[in-house]
């Protein structure tokens, strides 16, 4: 059997993705480095650098949920409130806000891709950011669960 050089890097990225637990709808890893776009300088290069990233990472995830065969975009008003649970694997430890705010583009591109109907208050779905020091296999876990009704609503 032959397979193309492709083929076998999608076979070792689904290899490296996360067993989903009971309960949860969703579960993926992508692979990157994480950056803080609130540090550095807002203008010149840095903002070029800054978009750069934010397109990257939202490929990195859509590119994750096609591999591992999410379905396609839901109607939003059939959206029921889920709970997105991001764990960040990291050189060093982000403050929280930076946490937040590298991990953006990652929120958004679940948006974009359908597994959420919006990521504002109003549509009732919970954000969890989690990190922990991981040097050699530095990226995101996203795990998206049905939410309980004991939780509160953000």
């Amino acid at each position: 059997m032959n397979i193309t050089k492709a083929e076998a890097a999608a076979l070792g990225r689904r290899r490296e993705q996360p067993v989903k637990q009971p309960g949860e709808l969703i579960a993926i890893w992508c692979p990157g480095i994480l950056k803080n776009p609130l540090n550095g300088a807002q203008y010149g290069r840095q903002k070029f650098a800054k978009a750069r990233y934010r397109v990257e990472w939202k490929a990195r995830v859509a590119q994750a949920l096609l591999e591992a065969r999410v379905g396609g975009p839901p109607r939003a008003r059939d959206m029921i409130p889920v709970v997105v649970t991001f764990t960040a694997g990291v050189f060093h430890l982000f403050d929280s806000d930076g946490l937040q705010a590298a991990l953006k583009p990652c929120r958004d591109a679940l948006v974009e891709c359908g597994v959420v109907s919006g990521d504002a208050e109003r549509h009732g779905h919970g954000w969890e950011y989690h990190q922990q020091i991981d040097r050699k296999r530095r990226g995101v876990t996203i795990r998206v669960s049905l939410r309980t009704t004991t939780e509160p609503t953000p």
